[in-house]
């Protein structure tokens, strides 16, 4: 509702360009309700709508709804920093200044508000977000009875009891990817999990393949692509403080540290900024970054001092030399594949890159960490026009895949003869030339990573024929693949029927394979494979000849 303005009879005339200013500024107090009436609260009875916010005391920041980038029409609920030029109604917080924002769970789903929508304290005093449309619940943390939400000077937003002598829900508590001065993170399985979960991108709030978390042991570990509970098979990173004790603390200080500190009170840094600062100066977050680093940042309060200075500089990060920690499972922080590339330095203060080797597509342009696929149909053994003649390979200096599967390797070679071994084999995606004269053949692109310090060549099997042969090729691959359905289709009922006799025919000759494999390479059943792969539960990557299963 538009502020009403009273005004007493004039004592003389006012001038029209006068009147007529009044009108504009009131209009344009309409599109900036904020910068008139910025609260600090909300309370019982009370009620927040898109594009509103509350502050804390200071204004150094703000919780309410920020449009997403990619769609201005949906909202996100959130806390952020908040600086001189945002109660421009033109302005939106940058993704790096929010500090948390609502989900359905730590790893949960994050709720879309509208214009429409509205958030709450309920009569029952339940903090509730709610579609105004359809009165629908998008969020509500299940709380005791309150009857105040206000957000602290420190970025904590807490929700009060009646008498508001009580916290009964703050976001400390419940981190999201960030962690503020003061704020800690411990197994808390009934709360946070002892965990902070990574955006899939800086701009995309959803949950992504990585987070940091302490575990009921007291073990500090960094995951890929787990999102509940520990598994020592997920990490990736772990600093060995586990005892039988647990109870481990990490926590982010006013100095830019992130420490932790066992049961005992012995303490060490995870993160050390490079350079030290006087605390107080500046604005400052922990985060799991979406490349799975951890790094904490920093930004001058006064703007740089008249320097211009007002992004966010990284002074610190975890672990160094990114590209080159993976799972037990083989698991990387780049997709199958694909290769890292990191800083010239070790140092993980740059983001991490995944990039696809020459012929090779992302397989989800906008999350590039997913892997790479060829932009070919791949060499296979069992179609025809497949030769060796239709494939060249492609060189990558300074690259490896040292923990991807060496199903052949040659000593003492040279370069083109292990170029030859590799075209001639189907089953070979790439050979690595180790050290000048040792030959690896990869069947599956798993944990590349390229660095000046890699004395590795890899050459990576493309095809050379045109666009229109590939096509007719696939097209050929295709039509195959339609009459084997129809046949297999058909013949189905007598498979069923002499089937005993089928499965005797399989072991003889699985038998006879095996007497006729080297000594190093042996046949594996289907049921081996199935209990080996607990039932072909987790896919590695594609390569030339198939799926590779964990």
């Amino acid at each position: 509702m538009a502020p009403v303005i009273c005004f007493s009879a004039p004592v003389t005339r006012v001038p029209f360009h006068a009147v007529l200013l009044l009108v504009v500024l009131l209009q344009q107090a309409r599109w900036l309700p904020l910068a008139v009436a910025a609260r600090t609260n909300l309370t019982a009875g009370a009620a927040m709508a898109p594009p509103d916010y509350i502050t804390s005391p200071s204004s150094g920041f703000a919780f309410g709804f920020r449009a997403f980038t990619s769609d201005p029409t949906t909202f996100l609920l959130a806390t952020w920093f908040r600086f001189a030029g945002d109660d421009d109604s033109s302005s939106q917080p940058q993704p790096e200044s929010v500090v948390w924002f609502a989900k359905q769970s730590p790893s949960g789903a994050t709720p879309n508000a509208t214009a429409q929508s509205v958030l709450r304290i309920t009569a029952d005093g339940q903090l509730a977000l709610t579609d105004g449309s359809s009165n629908q619940v998008l969020w509500a943390p299940s709380l005791e009875r309150g009857s105040v939400l206000a957000l602290r000077d420190s970025g904590n937003l807490q929700f009060l009891s009646d008498s508001s002598s009580q916290v009964l829900r703050e976001s400390f508590g419940y981190p999201t990817d960030t962690l503020l001065p003061g704020q800690s993170l411990v197994y808390d399985l009934a709360r946070s999990e002892g965990k902070v979960f990574a955006k899939r991108a800086d701009a995309e709030f959803t949950t992504g393949r990585f987070s940091m978390g302490v575990q009921s042991d007291g073990n500090v570990v960094l995951y890929v692509d787990l999102l509940k509970g520990n598994d020592s098979h997920n990490a990736y990173w772990q600093a060995y403080t586990n005892s039988p004790d647990g109870n481990t603390t990490v926590t982010f200080d006013d100095r830019g540290r992130l420490n932790y500190t066992l049961h005992n009170g012995t303490a060490a840094s995870l993160i050390k900024p490079a350079a030290s600062f006087a605390a107080g100066e500046y604005l400052q977050f922990a985060r799991m970054d979406p490349d799975g680093i951890v790094r904490t940042y920093i930004r001058p309060k006064d703007g740089g001092g008249g320097t211009g200075n007002t992004s966010w500089t990284v002074s610190g990060a975890f672990p160094d030399d990114g590209c080159r920690k993976w799972t037990s499972g083989l698991q990387g922080m780049c997709g199958p594949g694909s290769y890292c590339l990191s800083a010239p330095t070790q140092s993980s203060r740059d983001r991490l890159n995944c990039v696809c080797p020459s012929g090779y597509n992302y397989t989800d342009e906008q999350h590039r960490d997913s892997g790479c696929t060829p932009a070919f149909e791949p060499q296979s053994c069992d179609v025809e026009n497949n030769s060796s003649d239709d494939f060249t390979l492609v060189e990558l200096l300074n690259t490896t895949w040292e923990a991807s599967i060496y199903y052949k390797k040659f000593s003492s070679v040279t370069e083109e003869q292990c170029r030859e071994h590799c075209l001639s084999d189907c089953f070979c995606a790439a050979a690595l030339m180790i050290g000048g004269s040792d030959c690896a053949e990869v069947a599956v692109l798993t944990n590349g990573w390229r660095a000046n310090g890699v004395t590795t060549k890899a050459l990576i099997k493309v095809r050379t024929r045109n666009s229109q042969l590939i096509s007719s090729a696939s097209s050929r691959t295709r039509n195959a693949f339609a009459y084997k359905v129809v046949t297999i289709s058909l013949a189905f009922l007598l498979i069923v029927t002499i089937g005993g006799l089928v499965a005797q025919h399989c072991l003889t000759k699985n038998r006879e394979r095996q007497r006729l494999l080297s000594p190093s390479v042996r046949s594996f059943s289907w049921k081996e494979l199935h209990e080996a792969t607990n039932g072909f539960n987790k896919l590695l990557g594609k390569g030339s000849f198939g799926e590779v299963y964990k």
